[in-house]
C-alpha cells in the first residue's frame, strides 16, 4: 500500500482512499495517524517525477480538510511540515500545485 516500495503501488493505494476519505476518517478513525505520518514521510520521497506525487498531495489535502485528522499533524512542528510541501508549490501539474495550496492553508490556519 501506502508504504511499498514500489511508486506506482504507492500511487494506486493514495488515488483509491482520496473517494473515501469522510469514511475512512469517520469509521476507521485508529488508523488515521498512521496513514497521516506515512503520508508526511513520503514527502520527503517525492519529486516532480514520481507517479505517485499527485495522488499522494491530493489525499494528504483531503484528509487535512477534517478537524480530528488536524489534530494528527499538530503534533510534529510547522518547521518540520511546511518545508515538505514547499517544493510542491513548483511542481508541473496544477493538481499538486493546488493540493499543496490546501494543505499548507490548512497547517497554517
Amino acid at each position: 500500500g501506502l508504504q511499498d516500495l514500489d511508486d506506482d503501488v504507492r500511487a494506486v493505494a493514495a488515488a483509491s482512499l482520496v473517494p473515501v476519505v469522510e469514511s475512512l476518517v469517520y469509521l476507521q478513525t485508529q488508523k488515521v495517524p498512521f496513514i497521516i505520518n506515512t503520508l508526511w514521510d513520503a514527502l520527503l520521497e517525492l519529486d516532480d517525477l514520481t507517479a505517485s506525487t499527485n495522488s499522494i498531495m491530493t489525499l494528504l489535502s483531503s484528509l487535512l480538510t477534517y478537524p480530528q485528522v488536524q489534530q494528527c499533524s499538530i503534533q510534529q512542528s510547522l518547521t518540520v511540515l511546511v518545508p515538505r510541501v514547499w517544493p510542491f508549490l513548483h511542481h508541473t501539474i496544477s493538481s499538486v500545485r493546488r493540493a499543496a495550496l490546501e494543505t499548507l492553508f490548512t497547517l497554517l490556519s
